[in-house]
């Protein structure tokens, strides 16, 4: 005896050919709940920056539990959705764009390397000037050796990040501006 499956899931499933739309119940709502319950306990009883710890550890497990779950639910149905031989179409290449300059491998070059360099020492001199003036005679050297290097660090991650972005919008308009 065969039976026929033509639920509104599957066919919006086939139609997209990507996911089906989420689906929640009784169940997820109160597993919710017991959730946000326990992280109010833990808000309550344990230190806040421990709890605000294990809140990032828990999103970041999360994430990379959603992202698997849907990446290999998406690739499962690409695989699914390919169509039969023969009925594919080759690309030519009037179907694509022109390629950019801004597909290329690039080396980071001086300028990004000295820009890096000035925001990590703007920073370290920002970070333990402002650690030493804020702590007063609390400081010890090895506090102000620590937010020296930390906010040195931060500071190099920040310049090396606002010159990148800068590097790609001046060389996108101008290749833009180019095109004109």
């Amino acid at each position: 005896m065969e039976t026929e499956t033509t639920g509104q899931d599957d066919a919006t499933h086939d139609l997209e050919g990507g996911l089906s739309p989420p689906q929640y119940g009784m169940r997820h709502l109160l597993l919710f709940m017991v959730v946000v319950a326990l992280l109010l306990v833990a808000l309550k009883t344990l230190d806040p920056i421990l709890t605000f710890t294990l809140i990032l550890l828990a999103m970041s497990i999360f994430a990379h539990v959603a992202g698997n779950a849907i990446g290999t639910r998406l690739r499962d149905s690409r695989s699914n959705s390919i169509a039969p031989q023969g009925t594919t179409k080759k690309a030519e290449q009037h179907h694509y764009a022109k390629t950019t300059e801004l597909s290329e491998r690039q080396p980071l070059g001086l300028l990004m390397r000295i820009v890096t360099g000035i925001s990590a020492l703007a920073g370290a001199i920002v970070g333990g000037w402002f650690l030493a003036s804020q702590a007063g005679d609390k400081a010890t050297v090895a506090n102000v050796t620590l937010a020296t290097l930390s906010c040195g660090v931060l500071g190099g991650l920040f310049g090396f990040w606002l010159s990148s972005f800068l590097q790609i919008a001046i060389s996108a308009v101008w290749e833009a501006q180019k095109e004109t």
